[in-house]
């Protein structure tokens, strides 16, 4: 058991009582890189030199544009017929070849996911939900001490929660700078807002039948949001 003081300490490093922000920059390198190996060791990685290469030219295009553009960024293409994106802390970008296949040649559609799963990062959605959700003891393990046992739990935790794609109302700060990133990169700002509509016109809303959608707000609320964003930008939505 941990002495009264030292347990302070970690409940308020686990993000808990409205605590300081903890997972700093190392640690969320630390714990998502450790999240990418549990997400590409569930997937695999497509060995397939022209899309990586794509999607790493346009990743980072869209990270200089942003604030965080030091972070260790990596962009790959998960082995998965699911039309699904994901964002570790940290910077480790992946779409799959679902994905891929969805898009086909539209770099700016492409762009627009891969914008918006960058945004989840500069924002730290999943950086915030760890400093939430993990136990004080795995607090104090990843944090002061560096336990590789305490950065897989956290990482798992982190796994969890990108695999279910439960970020909530970070959906919608993530469509807003991901489409901004995306007009400041030299793609078309409606690049997302179109990926949006060819779901929503292929599957219906929030249809289970894609993994992107995930426990993401509705669709059409979320249309609907991109194409106020884009009249506010002065942006074509078609």
């Amino acid at each position: 058991a941990f002495a009264p003081a030292v347990l302070l300490l970690a409940l308020s490093l686990a993000g808990c009582g409205g605590g300081p922000r903890v997972v700093d920059e190392g640690t969320e390198v630390r714990v998502g890189r450790q999240t990418a190996a549990n997400v590409e060791a569930k997937y695999g990685v497509v060995n397939d030199p022209e899309a990586a290469a794509r999607i790493t030219r346009i990743g980072q295009r869209l990270v200089a544009q942003t604030e965080r553009p030091g972070l260790p960024w990596s962009f790959k293409v998960l082995n998965s017929k699911e039309v699904n994106a994901l964002a570790a802390p940290g910077g480790f970008i992946y779409v799959t070849r679902g994905l891929l296949t969805a898009v086909g040649a539209d770099h700016d559609q492409l762009a627009g996911v891969i914008a918006h799963e960058i945004a989840h990062v500069t924002r730290r959605h999943a950086a915030k939900a760890i400093e939430q959700a993990v136990t004080a003891e795995i607090a104090l393990g990843v944090l002061l001490k560096g336990e590789a046992a305490a950065t897989q739990a956290a990482a798992n935790v982190a796994t969890e929660l990108i695999l279910k794609q439960d970020y909530r109302d970070g959906e919608f700060e993530a469509d807003h700078d991901g489409t901004v990133f995306t007009f400041k990169g030299g793609y078309r700002a409606n690049g997302l807002l179109r990926f949006l509509e060819f779901l929503k016109a292929k599957y219906g809303d929030q249809s289970k039948a894609v993994t992107w959608f995930g426990d993401h707000p509705q669709t059409s609320k979320r249309i609907t949001r991109l194409k106020e964003q884009l009249a506010a930008m002065g942006q074509p939505a078609a």
